[in-house]
């Protein structure tokens, strides 16, 4: 029997063992439960899924994953061939796109007892347009530590252009003592308005609902020769002349629009076809339909313009939720105006079917978050929001987090600088966010985002003021350190 997919092997949990047995008059066991296993699927994409393992009155496990059309292994045969593992989680990867496949495992004990065996039928998602080789190469979900978000696209952008020379204070940090280091390793290509046209890319904003050309004009922004993805590559480029290659290479997001059902988007007597056509039909957003194919289109897109490129040290890994809130009926605010069940988890399926994944930043408490794993979304930072509200309970806040297993956004803007009017309680409360970050235990094991506003990084990076040369310095060594 052929056996399909390499396997990589990561211990999430500790499982204890438990013996059941029957003990006789003379207080010797007469008993003792076979080991036995437990396989359940936890996410898949088309060219990997991952598994979690649970065991009990075992020491170990084989699993072996096979096409669905070939004949069911025996479990001795899965215990003598498949690969030996661990409890917990396991990845398998090398799948073929839109393919049936069977994980088999068997437990076994330190005495060579085999349990029965186990099976996890699954299916890998397919493209629909099949995957460029940089995502069918992948042999682990791309993941990431510490994620910049880069505001532009706007006409209202000061400055507009994301330049070599603003990413470069993104991409490395030179130390008090002139030691140069890798800084952020991921960047979103974020923005929510577009003033030019007058138009939003993000549902409640108030103004008049962004349409295919604004759509195109986004991506033609950060795809330009001479700025934003271009300019970050150039940036890493001389980093990497500089200081040598980094562990990783450097991570690009892409802003998602919404697509929001009404030209002015709480008038439901507006508009529903204002956005524009798809080979040659209009697309009307009364319908669900339209609205996940002008999503599909654009993520294609997207992809098709980043595989021309071939930026030489930068990857693509996925997309952002533009919306801060996922509401649907029972979560969140204006559920009738959004729909998002008619968009999610389809769409999060979409992206997985390309290999890529998906990140979303809600406002503190936001409609939805606690249902992003069924919407099927990978990463999820809350933004506490008390930055600009410390009224708001950070407790609560940390409480949900944690129940929801979400990880967090770090938040400033230019009130933080020292030239700023009560910048001392802005710099204590971002202070605080730092402290937060590791009493949840989610500095160093999980993804983190930082909003800066729209330039204000860049700003305390080249200020002169000695609180804010200190808080950068400080800063950029929390997020050096925080790399998992």
């Amino acid at each position: 029997m052929q056996m399909v997919g390499r396997f990589r092997l990561s211990l999430a949990l500790f499982f204890s063992l438990i013996t059941f047995s029957c003990v006789s008059k003379e207080g010797k066991p007469s008993y003792k439960a076979n080991p036995a296993l437990r396989i359940s699927l936890i996410e898949v994409s088309s060219t990997r899924g991952s598994f979690l393992l649970e065991t009990i009155n075992a020491t170990g496990a084989s699993i072996l994953c096979q096409e669905a059309s070939q004949p069911s292994p025996s479990a001795d045969f899965v215990a003598d061939k498949g690969l030996r593992v661990a409890a917990g989680k396991n990845e398998i990867t090398g799948l073929k796109p839109g393919q049936n496949y069977v994980l088999y495992g068997v437990a076994t004990d330190d005495k060579g007892r085999k349990g029965n065996i186990s099976r996890c039928a699954f299916s890998t998602l397919k493209s629909a347009n099949g995957l460029y080789d940089w995502e069918e190469s992948r042999t682990a979900k791309p993941s990431y530590s510490n994620l910049a978000l880069c505001y532009g696209g706007s006409a209202h952008r000061k400055p507009f252009l994301w330049n070599e020379d603003r990413f470069d204070h993104h991409v490395t940090y030179t130390d008090e003592d002139k030691n140069t280091h890798w800084l952020f390793d991921a960047f979103l290509a974020i923005e929510f308005v577009d003033t030019k046209n007058n138009k939003a890319y993000v549902l409640g904003n108030g103004r008049p609902s962004a349409d295919k050309d604004s759509w195109i004009a986004l991506m033609n922004y950060w795809f330009d020769k001479e700025n934003g993805f271009s300019a970050l590559d150039k940036s890493v480029g001389k980093a990497i002349d500089k200081i040598g290659e980094p562990a990783t290479k450097r991570k690009v997001i892409m802003t998602l629009p919404d697509p929001i059902i009404y030209q002015n988007y709480k008038d439901m007597s507006s508009s529903t076809t204002y956005w524009g056509f798809i080979n040659g039909k209009r697309m009307d957003f009364s319908k669900a339909s339209d609205r996940l194919a002008v999503m599909k289109w654009y993520i294609d897109e997207v992809r098709a313009r980043w595989n021309r490129a071939n930026y030489k040290n930068l990857e693509f890994i996925g997309f952002y939720i533009v919306s801060e809130d996922l509401a649907i009926p029972g979560y969140g605010w204006s559920a009738e105006l959004k729909h998002w069940e008619d968009i999610y988890p389809e769409i999060s399926n979409y992206i997985h079917a390309c290999n890529e994944t998906v990140t979303w930043i809600p406002y503190n408490s936001a409609g939805g978050h606690q249902l992003w794993k069924r919407f099927n979304i990978d990463y999820v930072m809350m933004q506490p929001n008390y930055f600009w509200h410390p009224e708001y309970d950070m407790n609560k806040y940390m409480s949900m987090v944690l129940n929801n297993g979400l990880s967090m956004e770090f938040e400033m803007d230019e009130a933080i600088l020292e030239k700023s009017a009560d910048s001392y309680g802005y710099r204590a409360r971002f202070y605080e966010y730092m402290s937060m970050c590791k009493k949840m235990g989610l500095y160093g094991k999980r993804e983190l985002s930082y909003y800066f506003g729209t330039n204000d990084f860049y700003e305390l990076s080249v200020s002169r003021y000695p609180k804010d040369s200190k808080l950068y310095n400080e800063l950029c060594k929390f997020i050096i350190d925080s790399i998992h």
